[in-house]
């Protein structure tokens, strides 16, 4: 009779330590597949089995805080590149038509030449700043790609 009360207990304590096993692969898989809200429910757990399931949980915690402080610091940084794209935009266009103007007035040896290079200097500014809104467009998702078929040849001499 005490023998059959201790296999019962051995049986007890290995289906337990059973389900405990499949609790924290579920948990481990769940995790793994980006579900890192996802607790395991260490009720009942004892010794390792609450310790691993506990660990776990602890480390499903930090990765949605770091989850969640990349897609702050992804978004701080989209809003940054539009800020600054825009508050670079804005008197470049002015500059530019400022140019503009002086190049409708009568010709000045010396100011044409300084025309050209104020003109260069501001088209390469744009370019930069166009670049700027395209990687934050590219960031967001929000940049539109037009395929092309390309001339590799033409484009490995350029």
């Amino acid at each position: 009779m005490i023998f059959i009360g201790f296999q019962i207990w051995i049986y007890l304590l290995l289906f337990r330590n059973q389900v405990e096993y499949e609790k924290i692969t579920h948990g481990i898989f769940q995790m793994a597949d980006g579900d890192t809200e996802y607790k395991i429910d260490s009720d009942g757990f004892s010794g390792k089995g609450e310790t691993v399931a506990k660990a776990l949980n602890n480390i499903g915690d930090g990765m949605e805080t770091a989850l969640k402080e990349q897609v702050k610091s992804e978004r701080l940084k989209a809003d940054l590149i539009t800020n600054v794209s825009h508050d670079l935009k804005t008197p470049l266009t002015s500059i530019r038509g400022y140019v503009d103007l002086l190049r409708q007035q009568p010709p000045v040896p010396l100011a044409q030449t300084y025309l050209e290079k104020l003109d260069g200097s501001v088209g390469r500014l744009t370019a930069l700043v166009e670049d700027l809104f395209d990687v934050s467009r590219a960031d967001s998702g929000n940049l539109h790609l037009r395929l092309e078929p390309v001339a590799l040849g033409e484009l490995v001499r350029q």
